[in-house]
């Protein structure tokens, strides 16, 4: 077959070049990612529960979730961590499991379990967790010219960013999501607008009214009635009653029929639009921010990406010069740190097979087989992985770079083979058929003995096996199409270079510079090898308990280090402190390092985004992404921040987690080393003595490893004098709805405007706790009653 191959090279040389145009016309529909899609069998259920305490939030949501969720095929292992305002279950199923079927199932007990909640909570959100919801970039908006800071106090978020927040969800992220490479936008930090009607209580005093006549008259005159239809001769119309309020000036329109008199809605209340109340900010530095994850297309090129974000991002900084664009947090240094990886293995592994190639045969034709046989193996197993369905990725191009260094084996061994059988005095074409024909099995059975090492990767569970499907696959392809080249292509472009040669001769000039023989020092040692066999064997015996003590000592992890100039700090003030308390604690906590820092992103609080990408926290929590000046400042920023930190809140837990590196993503240890979990001998949670407790025993028996402290809130419960309501004739409805009205929570509806909606809400400004008490409730006989005439207010701490 070899002797007819050397017969046709113009054949064979059009089918390499038919073979190398498929191939690069395959590279340009093969998707480049950071990791191979794979979904992973974990489905996490995220529960929002604004205002009720740990305990609430476990035994009134979590418990029934857990029970219903529990009955889920395929369920390995299920978590309930519950939180003030918040709650998670965490699902983990079996390896191999359908997650899609999983995810429906799921779906379907959520369903039944969510008749038992409470009317006012949310429907929880279930996330299926999957590599490809990792944002490729977090993209940052904020206000460029805004009046600088006074002192500690933080720019608050006004009206002009409220409307940053709604151009942001309603042009950027669209624009963004219009690019071929995008395949979702996730955002946080929008702050949406509140209409706020405040009550003039001289007036309404004045009238003898509350302020239910307010909110009667709101919805009285937002109302859409169903049609009616009548018959016009030969025609039927309908007839449509809609009277809604879409905008402030309809609420201050609304006139008010009292005792006689006319009133408009504006005479009695004052509305103003303000930004509604958050739980949960995005500051890009000191600015407030609205932060958007892109998330590339499964089948799209990074590269394109990038192009393509670099491109819109340049229009529009020139379109919307007073709105600060920050690209943060790029995933994609890894995927090209590998790209440049493996160009620069086959760079010097071509270099380094050229040269010795020339050094051992003296010859200059020869290394230029080898330059040609690296990038034409590639070129194969490109097509390959286009034909099979494989994606660059870090694990295959891994698999490619591991592969790469074996590529060149093959043709140095047939090149070898060749000459030695060239020089034994064989015309060219019988040596090289002969040569060819001599190594073959050799080098298959080689070839195939390396695969079996990669080959069982396949056959893994879980998502290991699905991550490193494609670096074995990569491996066993880079192989076999250097096999091939090697032992088709190679030998004819062997036979055209040699072909006007009648025989083997060395070339002279080279050899006269290149004198010294290399074989010589091998033959010695071999002679050597040879002559003290016993000596070898007895060290050979010895170097084995030493190689078992060796490898007790050798650091052992789950993944390398590597090095890095940012990090994601996660804080827990374990306190339940306001927002604010938590905004200005991250601000001068990151004061103490601003010399060290190029970068910041803050997520205070309560987040807005829809995957999981990002860790769910509460309104005492704080995601921070810090981006140091090198990998030295890093280490100072976090011995600052942890030293600051056990000063000034040694109640708060801090945590650092390497930024950027997927693999940690997706392999680092969750949670503690060791986790103790108490249960009491009833059944039930522990009190806050007996852990407080169990806590100090294991301090004092332990005293040098870090034991953290039982997270606990801080409590006010109001006490009802239920003797001095039922004197005063008010009823538990009268004082909540006070009392939602003191803190502007009485939320009458919303105004739809687009992707968002609007709330109306009737009330004071904000109150502290110390100013609910001194609010009056009107009973129904239209006197009012001070609150603190029934009710009491008391401190409680609690998990």
């Amino acid at each position: 077959m070899i002797k007819e191959l050397l017969k046709r090279p113009i054949g064979v040389t059009m089918s390499v070049v038919a073979i190398v145009v498929l191939s690069i016309v395959a590279m340009g529909y093969l998707p480049v990612s950071l990791m191979p899609a794979i979904d992973i069998p974990q489905i996490t259920i995220q529960v929002s529960a604004p205002g009720l305490s740990v305990r609430e939030v476990d035994n009134t949501l979590l418990k029934p979730l857990k029970n219903q969720l529990s009955q889920v095929t395929g369920l390995k292992n299920i978590t309930a961590e519950a939180r003030a305002d918040a709650g998670a279950i965490y699902m983990d199923f079996e390896p191999n499991s359908n997650v899609d079927i999983i995810f429906i199932d799921v779906n379907e007990k959520l369903d039944r379990a969510v008749a038992t909640l409470p009317k006012d909570i949310e429907r929880p959100k279930v996330i299926k967790a999957s590599v490809t919801d990792i944002p490729a970039f977090y993209l940052n908006l904020s206000l460029k010219n805004v009046a600088p800071k006074e002192h500690d106090r933080l720019r608050e978020a006004g009206i002009d960013f409220s409307e940053l927040g709604q151009f942001a969800r309603d042009v950027i992220s669209k624009r963004i999501e219009q690019l071929p490479q995008t395949a979702m936008v996730d955002m946080s930090g929008v702050v949406t607008p509140e209409l706020l009607c405040i009550p003039d209580y001289t007036k309404l005093t004045s009238m003898g009214v509350g302020i239910n006549l307010l909110e009667n008259a709101i919805n009285n005159n937002n109302v859409s009635l169903g049609a009616l239809s009548i018959k016009d001769g030969e025609y039927r119309y309908s007839i449509h009653f809609d009277s809604r309020i879409i905008s402030k000036e309809d609420i201050e329109n609304i006139y008010i029929n009292h005792n006689g008199r006319i009133y408009q809605f504006k005479e009695l209340c004052e509305i103003v639009e303000r930004p509604a109340k958050r739980s949960g900010l995005v500051r890009s530095g000191d600015d407030p921010a609205v932060t958007l994850a892109i998330i590339k297309q499964n089948d799209a090129k990074m590269a394109d990406l990038q192009e393509s974000i670099a491109t819109l991002m340049a229009d529009l900084e020139r379109e919307y010069p007073n709105i600060r664009f920050e690209l943060t947090r790029d995933q994609t240094k890894l995927l090209s740190y590998s790209m440049d990886n493996l160009s620069s293995n086959l760079l010097v592994g071509a270099i380094l097979a050229a040269l010795i190639i020339f050094l051992f045969m003296k010859d200059l034709r020869s290394p230029v087989l080898i330059v040609i046989t690296i990038p034409l193996s590639l070129v194969v197993t490109l097509l390959a992985f286009h034909v099979l369905g494989i994606s660059l990725n870090i694990i295959s191009l891994s698999g490619l770079i591991l592969g790469t260094g074996m590529m060149v084996d093959n043709s140095i061994i047939v090149i070898d083979n060749i000459f030695q059988k060239w020089r034994l005095g064989l015309r060219l074409d019988d040596a090289i058929s002969s040569a060819v024909g001599e190594v073959f099995t050799p080098m298959l059975s080689s070839v195939l003995t390396t695969c079996s090492v990669f080959l069982p990767l396949i056959f893994l569970s879980g998502t290991a096996g699905a991550l490193f499907y494609d670096q074995a696959m990569a491996v066993t392809v880079a192989l076999f199409a250097s096999l091939l080249v090697s032992v088709l292509v190679l030998p004819v472009y062997f036979y055209l270079m040699y072909r006007k040669r009648s025989a083997w001769t060395e070339n002279r000039f080279i050899a006269r510079f290149f004198t010294f023989d290399y074989y010589r020092p091998y033959e010695i040692g071999l002679k050597w090898t040879l002559r003290h066999g016993r000596l070898l064997i007895i060290g050979f015996v010895l170097l084995v308990p030493l190689a078992y003590f060796v490898y007790q000592m050798v650091e052992k992890s789950r993944l390398p280090r590597i090095s890095h100039d940012d990090t994601i700090l996660t804080i827990d003030w374990n306190s339940g402190i306001s927002l604010e308390e938590n905004d200005l604690r991250v601000y001068r906590l990151l004061a103490q390092v601003d010399s060290f820092i190029l970068q910041t992103t803050s997520m205070v609080g309560v987040q807005q985004f829809l995957m999981s990408h990002t860790k769910e926290i509460t309104p005492s929590e704080s995601v921070i992404y810090i981006k140091a000046k090198d990998v030295e400042s890093l280490k100072r920023i976090e011995r600052k921040i942890s030293d600051y930190v056990v000063s000034n809140y040694p109640k708060a837990q801090v945590s650092f987690q390497v930024s950027g590196n997927i693999f940690n993503m997706i392999f680092a240890e969750k949670g503690s080393t060791l986790v103790a979990r108490l249960h009491s001998k009833e059944g039930q949670a522990p009190t806050v003595e007996q852990v407080t407790r169990v806590v100090n025993k294991i301090e004092k028996a332990l005293p040098d490893v870090l034991i953290p402290p039982a997270m606990m809130e801080q409590n006010i419960r109001y006490i009802a004098d239920v003797e001095a309501m039922a004197i005063h004739e008010v009823t538990f409805g009268n004082v909540y709805a006070k009392m939602r009205n003191m803190i502007s929570q009485n939320t009458l509806f919303r105004i739809n405007q687009g992707g968002y909606s609007v709330p109306v809400t009737t009330g004071d400004t904000r109150a502290e706790a110390s100013d609910i008490l001194s609010g009056k409730v009107r009973n129904r006989n239209g006197v009012e009653i001070p609150l603190s005439n029934g009710n009491q207010r008391d401190q409680r701490r609690g998990f």
